[in-house]
């Protein structure tokens, strides 16, 4: 969640950034592999699709292949290229599957620029963007401080903050400092907001309301999860105020505490115990000693990390919490479609979802 500061206090919302992966409706054919540091894909049979020579790839209905100064490029779903980008293009973003926001050198310095895939131009924006994860199939397309419509005209601006729509629902921070859920119409149906996630997740998002002392000071009030109509649906003593990012150390952390993925969420409870809890807000409790390293469920893993003579070990726990893959690897990331990056006793691989191990070399020179 973000970070607002308030007119008296400083308010946290617990968000992670989201990789484009859980941002799009259309499944993902291929998983990601890594070798000598960079990324590549691989299709379910493990057959190489695409060669491990990007610093980063994201997904968000696209591929998105990134490595400054070498080659930064558009796929489609089989991987047909439609758009190479130049090179010295960085900082690069998903605005939404048809807009990327990204910098880059001119004569007067670094300059920001929108890339419309769609027609394949680039022009300096009128809005600042920042990695919005907007979809295709919503109304709107957030900016730092307003919405777009679909084709790029202006709609509204004059927010502090703005987030994607979901559900067609959206967070917003206003210029009086007020965080607000708006709908399609940027009519407020939720306010006197505390915490809250950036968007919607299957339907929910997890809120802390603001309450009120006697002399009208302000206070924590209901922790819960609310509807896209803004009904409460579960009342919890969880804790939404934030987390540090900074003890998950070179992961591609996906996800935001307390929302949904794969009808599945990560919350902290008000005395720092995790809980996994199930749409029908059952709650499950990690093994012992483990913790989360990722917010959300992917392929019906969640990736967890435990301390192991002093290092940092990580596997991977099944929707009940169950330890489906033991804290063995050294390094992992959560699942990519059928599998998922990990490095055991030095040697970088993949594993699916039973915990089986591939070396890369295994597959690259096959």
């Amino acid at each position: 969640m973000r970070k607002f500061v308030f007119k008296s206090m400083i308010v946290v919302f617990a968000v992670l950034s989201i990789s484009c992966t859980s941002a799009s409706k259309v499944k993902e054919t291929y998983s990601k592999y890594k070798d000598n540091g960079k990324y590549g894909l691989i299709d379910q049979k493990k057959n190489v699709v695409l060669k491990a020579e990007f610093d980063e790839i994201k997904y968000n209905e696209v591929y998105l292949c990134t490595s400054r100064g070498q080659k930064n490029c558009i796929y489609d779903n089989k991987l047909n290229l439609l758009y190479e980008m130049d090179p010295e293009a960085h900082n690069i973003k998903f605005v939404s599957p048809n807009l990327f926001y990204y910098n880059q050198r001119t004569k007067s310095g670094y300059s920001s620029y929108l890339l419309n895939l769609q027609t394949k131009e680039s022009n300096r924006p009128h809005a600042v963007f920042a990695e919005e994860n907007n979809l295709s199939s919503e109304p709107w397309v957030a900016h730092q401080s307003g919405f777009f419509s679909q084709d790029m005209q202006v709609k509204t601006t004059g927010y502090y903050h703005t987030y994607p729509y979901r559900n067609n629902r959206a967070v917003i921070l206003t210029k009086d400092w007020e965080t607000e859920i708006i709908n399609e119409n940027f009519d407020c149906i939720v306010r006197d907001i505390m915490f809250v996630a950036d968007y919607y997740s299957e339907g929910l998002i997890p809120v802390s309301f603001r309450g009120y002392t006697e002399s009208g000071e302000w206070t924590n009030g209901k922790n819960c999860y609310i509807d896209i109509d803004g009904n409460i649906v579960y009342e919890c003593d969880f804790k939404f105020d934030g987390i540090n990012r900074g003890s998950i150390k070179d992961l591609q952390t996906i996800g935001i505490i307390g929302s949904f993925h794969e009808g599945m969420a990560v919350v902290r409870k008000l005395d720092e115990t995790w809980v996994i809890l199930n749409r029908d807000f059952t709650h499950f409790y990690l093994p012992e000693d483990c913790l989360p390293a990722s917010y959300a469920y992917t392929n019906g893993l969640l990736l967890v990390t435990k301390e192991v003579n002093g290092k940092a070990m990580y596997g991977y726990v099944d929707k009940t919490c169950k330890m489906v893959v033991p804290c063995e690897y050294s390094y992992a990331e959560p699942f990519d479609g059928k599998y998922a990056i990990v490095r055991k006793d030095g040697v970088d691989g993949v594993i699916n979802n039973k915990g089986k191990f591939t070396a890369v070399t295994d597959f690259m020179y096959k």
